[in-house]
């Protein structure tokens, strides 16, 4: 896991994300992440200690960004980083229903205030039908976001860019999806989340197509896909979940 931080404002711990490659930050559109910005990797609290600060060297968005649809940014970092990466689901994945899934972030708590420490929650998986239907999220679009939650528990603000995770049959984390928006937090609305399964290809895409010093461990050697397209600056503005 790990803190966003802004170059221009100097704001700190504006979002969240995740290192799945040695070059390669997973992170939300909305966070509007860009070259010069740095993150704080490996962060587990927010003192600077036993953490690894890598600067940003470009942000690759999804072409089809429109909010809240296809929330999904890369950041390729100037230098690779050798921390611990999450690994990304495959597009096939899906989770069980009503499937305990983990939200982590330093978003803000009960008490309305950002925690100072990496938080984790177990958040109940709702099938896309519920999100749209039950449930009542106007804007959800099930070709690039899930929900999960309902209860209690749920991602809030400063959370945003960071990893839904499921435990895959080895124990170990698997990112889902990036916190992208809700109703309310813990309010009894899902969260919604931007859903790395249907954007796996333009993930693999990006990255191995746009690696510098590292190849990426998804891409097998001696193969490049084809490039993907590269959305054009815009200027929708940042909407908090």
């Amino acid at each position: 896991a790990l803190m966003i931080h802004k170059r221009e404002t100097g704001q700190s711990r504006v979002c969240g994300g995740t290192l799945i490659e040695r070059e390669w930050i997973l992170t939300a559109k909305h966070c509007k992440m860009q070259g010069g910005d740095w993150a704080w990797i490996g962060a587990y609290d927010a003192s600077p200690s036993k953490k690894e600060q890598a600067y940003i060297d470009t942000c690759f968005d999804h072409p089809k960004f429109s909010w809240p649809q296809y929330d999904y940014t890369l950041c390729r970092l100037i230098k690779p980083s050798y921390m611990p990466r999450v690994q990304i689901a495959e597009a096939n994945y899906k989770p069980a229903k009503k499937e305990q899934l983990t939200v982590i972030g330093v978003g803000k708590t009960e008490e309305g205030t950002l925690t100072n420490y990496l938080l984790k929650a177990k958040v109940e998986y709702q099938s896309k039908e519920d999100c749209s239907g039950k449930f009542g999220l106007g804007p959800f679009h099930a070709d690039s976001m899930l929900c999960a939650g309902g209860g209690e528990t749920d991602a809030c603000k400063g959370d945003s860019g960071g990893p839904l995770l499921y435990y895959d049959d080895k124990g170990e984390f698997v990112q889902i999806g990036i916190v992208s928006w809700g109703r309310g937090c813990g309010s009894g609305n899902p969260g919604v989340y931007a859903d790395v399964t249907t954007e796996r290809a333009w993930i693999d895409d990006i990255i191995c197509n746009n690696s510098v010093n590292s190849v990426g461990s998804m891409c097998k050697p001696g193969k490049k896909t084809e490039p993907a397209p590269i959305a054009a600056p815009t200027n929708t503005p940042t909407k908090a979940p």
